[in-house]
């Protein structure tokens, strides 16, 4: 969306250029120009081939209403992928909540970068929501700010989910009964323990993705699955993993300890249930000792603290 005062080119110019295409809309405006905008494109016949939409707010509208009023009231029967920075999703704003339900049911995949909604205390007014379609799902940010969207959503058809900076470990109370991929950037230690949660939820769970820049939570991570083999006698869901394949760790230049690889290696198979083999990569990942772990520490711990991070 390109507004002529900047442009040779106006919406218009675009919009009779593409025929009857499909259209990627790509917005970083005003509130007042993307409501112009819409109206341009309204009158154009144009919405039904929107397919795709990118949008941020300006900075100056920020607020809960500004994309919701510009295309609340309007009929998007075509969109299926949707990318939302810098916006507010509030049940409170009904009139103005009503056009993301309503799109629920359609669209194949969500990104959502730097958006919010109401902390875990609000979650009994947040709509439950039936993803029916939703593929894929992308949080830039996994904490209380996006939770209630994704504990309240009914997601039947999604195959990958990527949880960015993830700082919670709450997860949805419903099966996921076709997630394949789940990515996640740990924030703390109690993440560590989130793809677990989500091999209960997620039968054919066959790959995860783990990324993070503390080596202490990608060893946490692997030493998840040795626990849950001690405690397999009286808790056995901990490790029930039918469909894993594949566990990547990826972390920048940072490293991990070989003797917790080599002793997950040693039983790979049984520390899965139903027993299967699997295997673990690591993307930028070295492999030390424990003695080159422990030196490693120690000069950290010598050095200014903002490297200390990284140990």
């Amino acid at each position: 969306m390109v507004r002529p005062r900047k442009s040779p080119f106006s919406l218009r110019d675009f919009v009779r250029g593409s025929g009857t295409r499909k259209l990627t809309l790509v917005a970083n405006m005003t509130n007042e120009d993307l409501c112009s905008a819409f109206d341009t494109l309204e009158r154009l016949g144009a919405l039904p081939r929107v397919h795709s939409m990118r949008v941020v707010l300006h900075s100056r509208d920020r607020t809960p209403r500004c994309l919701l009023c510009a295309v609340g009231a309007r009929s998007l029967s075509g969109l299926r992928h949707l990318s939302l920075s810098d916006v507010s999703l509030h049940p409170d704003f009904k009139p103005h909540w009503s056009w993301f339900s309503a799109l629920a049911g359609q669209l194949t995949s969500i990104e959502l970068c730097r958006t919010r909604s109401p902390s875990s205390v609000r979650l009994p007014v947040f709509p439950t929501l039936a993803f029916s379609r939703l593929r894929c799902l992308t949080f830039h940010r996994y904490g209380e700010h996006v939770l209630p969207l994704l504990v309240n959503g009914i997601f039947p058809s999604l195959t990958q989910l990527h949880l960015g900076h993830a700082a919670t470990c709450e997860a949805p109370s419903r099966l996921m009964p076709s997630l394949r991929l789940l990515t996640m950037e740990a924030k703390n230690a109690d993440c560590s323990r989130l793809p677990f949660i989500f091999f209960k939820l997620a039968p054919k769970l066959d790959c995860v993705e783990f990324t993070s820049g503390n080596d202490y939570y990608k060893e946490h991570f692997l030493e998840h699955f040795e626990f849950a083999y001690k405690k397999a006698t009286y808790d056995k869901a901990l490790s029930h993993a039918p469909s894993l394949r594949r566990v990547v760790l990826r972390g920048g230049t940072l490293t991990l300890r070989m003797s917790i690889l080599q002793k997950i290696n040693h039983r790979r198979e049984a520390l899965v249930l139903p027993p299967h083999l699997w295997d673990v990569e690591l993307e930028n990942v070295q492999l030390v000792s424990d003695h080159e772990k422990a030196k490693k520490i120690r000069d950290a711990l010598r050095a200014p603290m903002d490297t200390i991070d990284g140990i």
